[in-house]
């Protein structure tokens, strides 16, 4: 079973969907899915994420979900992390592929920069 934890407008897709609940929505796990595909099962539209943590990791939406009993955590965009996350990012150690962000949120796609 898949443990996702649902923030910002994503708290719909679970039961408990008030701001003082914890949202979490539990599916089954399906072996070499990857994360763009649990989105869709789950009703998201992959390009509206913001940030999508695995066993609190960041990974890309191509990643395929490790394990069964992962715990998946999805933010919408717009939903900034914690400082300590965005402090991270301000020194490249959250990135996504060819495009980097600096501390302050502005991205540069430039650069050819590919995720850790």
């Amino acid at each position: 079973m898949l443990d996702i934890r649902l923030f910002g407008e994503f708290r719909k897709f679970a039961e408990n969907s008030k701001p003082t609940d914890n949202s979490i929505l539990n599916l089954q796990f399906r072996e070499n899915e990857s994360l763009e595909d649990l989105l869709i099962r789950i009703g998201i539209d992959p390009q509206s994420i913001g940030e999508i943590l695995v066993n609190f990791n960041p990974v890309e939406l191509d990643n395929i979900i490790p394990r069964d009993e992962s715990r998946i955590s999805i933010f919408p965009l717009g939903m900034h992390l914690l400082c300590g996350a965005s402090h991270l990012k301000g020194h490249n150690f959250i990135l996504k592929k060819g495009v980097s962000v600096d501390y302050y949120g502005k991205t540069d796609t430039s650069s050819s920069v590919e995720s850790n």
